[in-house]
This record gives C-alpha cells, structure tokens and sequence, in this order.
C-alpha cells in the first residue's frame, strides 16, 4: 500500500492509545478509592465500568481500522482495503 506524507492513521493511533490508556487509568482509580477507602460502590460506578468497557470496544475497532486502511486516502488504498477498512472501523453496518 502506498502511503502519503499527511496519512492520519499514526495520530489516530496515537490518539485511541492516549484516550484508553488514561481512560482506564482514570476508571481504575475511581474503583480503589470507591472500594477500598470509602467503601461505597454505587450505581454511578458501576456505569463508570460499563462506559470504560464500551470505550475499550470502540478503541479496538478504531485501531483494527487503522490497521486496515482507515487514516489513509482512499486514493492510496485498494479497494478491497478501503472496503476492508470501513468493515473494520464500522462493524455494526
């Protein structure tokens, strides 16, 4: 696959990876502190962990779609990786 200068598939990765990692980080915290220093898991933690798990999904199907093509031009893509690509940044359609 030839590629260009200006691809966007290195900051996105970039990006995903930040957002997960902090994300997680975040959430992580949250549940020590709620669990073992105020010992009080509530309704709203329990939402925290679902929406870091949602999170999660939606970071590795970001990141299989960089993988596949996504970030790049479709001008420099073939098209079964451009289709490859949307497959894999969208799995739902």
């Amino acid at each position: 696959m030839a590629t260009t200068g200006d691809s966007r598939a290195l900051p996105l990765t970039a990006v995903n990876i930040a957002a997960l990692v902090l994300g997680l980080t975040v959430t992580a915290l949250r549940c020590f502190v709620r669990i073992r220093l105020l010992k009080a898991f509530g309704s709203d933690d329990w939402l925290m962990v679902a929406a870091a798990v949602c999170f999660s999904f939606y970071c590795a199907f970001s990141l299989a779609g960089v993988a596949n093509g996504t970030g790049h031009h479709v001008a420099d893509l073939s098209k079964e990786a451009n289709a490859e690509a949307k497959k894999a940044s969208n799995p739902i359609s």
